[in-house]
């Protein structure tokens, strides 16, 4: 009986504290899903606990779509107990789950990596140069050197990804030819096959039609602060344009990791001429309605089945107070 005493423990800590960081009644408390089903359990026994949930913040809360959440910061204020839902990655197993935040008329937003989900669809010639640079981002295999021509040549191992992709990006013309070689090759070369782990544009589209609002989750989901000028400004405008395109108007980026080592000072520069309105971190708190538009707080869920009282708890605050802590100590 140890683990349960270890449980009721973690469970009374994580309740206690929520009360003491309670959310302001006017303001914005935004959750992070990555995963819905956890392999851990069935399919079933997570769809009943998703149920659950869902059941109680419709109770507790005020839901609002992302557009909603846009306006209500213009506004300057949020109506009481605001809640917004949000995904990271378009993991394909939300299309199993979306009837129940359907069921319980819970709109959720979805942050796409424009990369991954590229990838996981038929090829397209206008998304080519997302495709390569993920693959180059995302390669697993053993070192191997691609001869091109008599001038260009890859050397397919992590030392010299981010500079492989950098040239690539300022000679994109002189590259153009070659790319779907090395896409191919980058995926031949590989130690395991690709998994198709996030939604195709297909699936999103139908995702789309049902309510789910699309933001960018960048290209190929690196830290946006550690990489070059020009890789960041792909990273973003990319995105934008192929998500643009697809489904329209995106106004909304979520940072890849979301720490506070995923952004600078210029990252909201970007986002705002990149023509993005708000965007997300994964820092725990509640949002209010004086917040820096580009750096969002969000709760994250975490990737593992959680018994009710944990999930409210975390809902409730549960992990606000080490987060400011952390803050006030960077």
């Amino acid at each position: 009986m140890e683990w349960l005493r270890a449980f009721s423990i973690k469970a009374a800590y994580l309740s206690g504290v929520s009360r003491l960081v309670a959310n302001p009644i006017d303001s914005l408390t935004t959750l992070l899903f990555h995963r819905f089903l956890p392999g851990e359990v069935s399919r079933d026994h997570s769809r009943d606990r998703l149920k659950r949930q869902c059941d109680w913040l419709r109770q507790k809360y005020t839901p609002l779509t992302l557009t909603q959440v846009i306006e209500a910061l213009r506004r300057g204020h949020f109506p009481k107990r605001s809640l917004l839902l949000t995904s990271d990655d378009a993991s394909a197993d939300l299309l199993e789950v979306i009837d129940i935040f359907d069921m319980f008329k819970l709109p959720i937003a979805v942050f796409v990596c424009a990369g991954w989900s590229t990838r996981a669809s038929r090829p397209e010639d206008d998304t080519l140069l997302a495709r390569t640079v993920t693959a180059l981002e995302w390669h697993c295999g053993p070192e191997k050197r691609l001869r091109l021509n008599d001038n260009l040549e890859i050397n397919l191992q992590r030392s010299s990804r981010n500079e492989t992709i950098d040239a690539i990006l300022a000679n994109y013309d002189e590259w153009r030819p070659y790319l779907d070689y090395v896409v191919r090759a980058v995926d031949a070369n590989a130690m395991k096959p690709r998994e198709r782990p996030c939604c195709t544009w297909e699936e999103l589209a139908g995702l789309q039609s049902r309510g789910v609002q699309i933001g960018c989750h960048s290209v190929s989901h690196i830290k946006l602060a550690s990489a070059s000028d020009m890789r960041m400004r792909f990273e973003v405008h990319e995105s934008n344009r192929i998500l643009t395109t697809k489904f329209g108007a995106c106004e909304a980026f979520a940072y890849p990791y979301g720490t506070l080592d995923s952004y600078n000072t210029s990252t909201s520069m970007l986002l705002k001429e990149a023509g993005f309105s708000v965007a997300f971190l994964t820092r725990s708190d509640f949002a209010t309605s004086y917040e820096d538009v580009y750096h969002l707080p969000r709760i994250t869920i975490p990737d593992r089945p959680l018994s009710f009282l944990e999930f409210c708890a975390r809902v409730g605050g549960g992990g606000v107070a080490f987060s400011r802590l952390k803050r006030l100590i960077a």
